[in-house]
This record gives C-alpha cells, structure tokens and sequence, in this order.
C-alpha cells in the first residue's frame, strides 16, 4: 500500500499540485494541499539546509524531499518539529545529532557531527494527507 502511495504522490509532483487535489485508488485517496497543516502520517515535500555552528554541512541539504511524517527516518526530534507547520512556511528546527553519528565536511575540513546540536532551515512545500 504504501508503494501504491508513494507512486501516487510521485506522479502528483510531475503532473504538478494546486492548492488541493485528490487521487482517489480502490481502498484510500490522497490529498495534496498546501493549506492545511502537517500532521502525523502526513508525507511533506520539504527544502532543507543543515548548520553546524552557523556553517552549512556537506549531506544536510536537500531540495523536495519526501518525507514521511512519523517514519523516524531523520535524526530524533526533527519530524516532530515540522508537525503544525502549514505550506509554504519556513522555520529553523533544533536537533541533536546521536553520539554514534559520523562525520560530514564543512569548507573543506572533516567535522564529527557525534552529540553535536545542528540548526536545520526548513521550508514545507506541500503537504500529502492519505484519506481513507
């Protein structure tokens, strides 16, 4: 169900999104708006761009990624900050990356991102709700 989904929605960012539009597969529909706010399950395009003591990092940035909201795919605390957020907002998010994490590059010089506190810009773009 969830590759159904995820085709869904893909195809949705090709086909381009308006304010709402609604996709409807035999068991669910998916919604895509840019009005409501996130919310748990919701899946969220997203920009984002990672500072480590106000430098931007090498693999913190990324322009339209989706993001499953709940999927725990991203470091502890950051999906639950975007929860409330509307379409078209931005907000810095604050996390703290685990002790086991590695290492990343900043100006050319290799900086451990292990127990380090990380600011991340993030703008949601748009906002995918499955109705069932």
């Amino acid at each position: 169900m969830k590759k159904i989904c995820t085709i869904l929605i893909a195809l949705l960012l090709l086909c381009g999104c308006s304010n709402t539009t609604t996709t409807t597969s035999e068991s669910s529909t998916t919604t895509t708006s840019t009005s409501d706010k996130v919310e748990d399950g919701d899946v969220v395009k997203i920009d984002y761009v990672g500072y480590l003591d106000g430098e931007a990092f090498d693999g913190g940035s990324a322009n339209g990624y989706l993001l499953e909201i709940g999927s725990d795919t991203f470091i502890d605390g950051f999906e639950d900050q975007i929860i409330g957020m509307e379409a078209g907002e931005t907000q810095t998010i604050t996390v703290t990356f685990p002790s086991t994490y590695g290492s990343t590059t900043i100006n050319g010089k290799t900086v451990s991102l292990a127990s380090q506190e990380v600011e991340f810009e993030v703008s949601v773009n748009h906002i995918f709700r499955e109705v069932k």
